[in-house]
């Protein structure tokens, strides 16, 4: 980058003249046409991170949106950093009652026909409301979700050797089997608020992938997901947050699946209900993936190169899980690259790269 020069008058003094300060976002005037847009934050001792996800709604280029904070029973200053924004926030507290409950109750007050959630250790950067409700008019608007990609942040920054959350955008007819294998949505997404209440909310009985559920039953009744593509949000990973709890996770995943073919199991097309069958049979292909891990820094080619073809097979998007699979298998002696590809990562980011869905630590 080149350091822009300052002229400097006879006398030394700096020219204030050719100081130029950082370039803002341009926030357009509203158009009458323009829907509000609710960003609903779900937010539970987030004291430290809360802020910078307020400074990323606040500077949004599009015009008409509110921001509403839910805080879930926080004992911190979550409640005081939100309201020190002043009107430009409307923060509502609730006793303690999870995630889902807190997005439930950001929705119920909403003022705007579209929802958008991000959560109070995420950041979205200045243009990506806009973008999402682009996307969403773009494709027809209506029963759309528009998922919006991300850059996914450690305590280190921005990780490396990955540039996305998200790498994986199926195409509409193809949603329904790819929602089985894989949680292709982000959490941070644009909805209808009328397809929100249709679908009846998160549901508040699950402690965790109560975002998997809800996108299972949006896709099978008929909602098509949309993708902004482009990472216009950094989303937060970091040891102790739900996503990285890689075990709780899977656990919950698989209840997600168990009820979900009990509920709508007559809905399933023959392959779909093999295919969620199989995997309810055989546990969740990120199990494997996570056992493939194990195996691999154990020194176990065998049993690595065994669970990663099982995960692969359900997680077919995942191009570099499948290269793991076959050069492992072909050429065992591979092993020894891909410990220390791992090893630079977890140096990295200080997390290991197995784990469920479009949350997943960075591969």
């Amino acid at each position: 980058m080149t350091t822009p020069r300052h002229s400097t008058p006879a006398d030394g003094t700096p020219d204030d003249s050719d100081r130029s300060e950082p370039p803002r976002p341009t926030v357009r005037t509203p158009a009458a046409t323009e829907p509000l847009v609710t960003a609903v934050v779900p937010a539970f001792q987030a004291a430290d991170t809360i802020g910078a996800t307020l400074t990323g709604l606040l500077t949004q280029t599009y015009p008409h949106i509110e921001v509403l904070v839910v805080d879930d029973g926080s004992s911190d200053a979550t409640s005081e950093v939100a309201s020190a924004h002043g009107e430009r926030v409307r923060v509502i507290r609730q006793q303690n009652a999870g995630v889902s409950s807190a997005r439930n109750a950001g929705a119920a007050a909403a003022r705007g026909s579209l929802l958008v959630f991000c959560d109070s250790d995420d950041v979205l950067l200045p243009p990506a409301v806009e973008a999402m409700v682009r996307a969403w008019r773009e494709a027809g608007a209506g029963r759309r979700i528009v998922s919006c990609n991300a850059y996914p942040l450690t305590v280190e920054g921005i990780a490396p050797d990955r540039a996305r959350v998200m790498e994986f955008f199926p195409a509409p007819e193809r949603q329904r089997q790819a929602i089985l294998a894989t949680n292709f949505v982000s959490t941070i997404a644009l909805i209808p608020r009328d397809v929100f209440d249709e679908l009846g909310g998160y549901d508040t009985t699950l402690p965790v992938a109560e975002d998997w559920d809800l996108w299972l039953r949006a896709i099978y009744g008929g909602v098509e997901i949309v993708f902004e593509r482009r990472p216009l949000a950094l989303y937060r990973w970091r040891r102790g947050s739900l996503s990285s709890d890689g075990e709780r996770m899977l656990t919950g995943e698989e209840s997600v699946f168990r009820r979900f073919i009990e509920t709508e199991g007559l809905d399933l097309s023959a392959q779909e209900r093999e295919i969620l069958q199989d995997r309810l049979d055989r546990g969740s292909p990120w199990r494997s993936r996570a056992a493939g891990d194990r195996a691999l820094r154990s020194g176990d080619a065998r049993t690595a190169a065994r669970e990663y073809r099982r995960a692969a097979g359900f997680i077919r998007h995942d191009r570099r899980l499948r290269l793991r699979a076959w050069s492992l298998t072909l050429a065992p002696a591979s092993a020894g690259l891909w410990r220390r590809r791992d090893r630079r990562i977890d140096e990295a980011t200080g997390l290991s790269e197995s784990g469920p869905g479009a949350g997943s630590p960075p591969s």
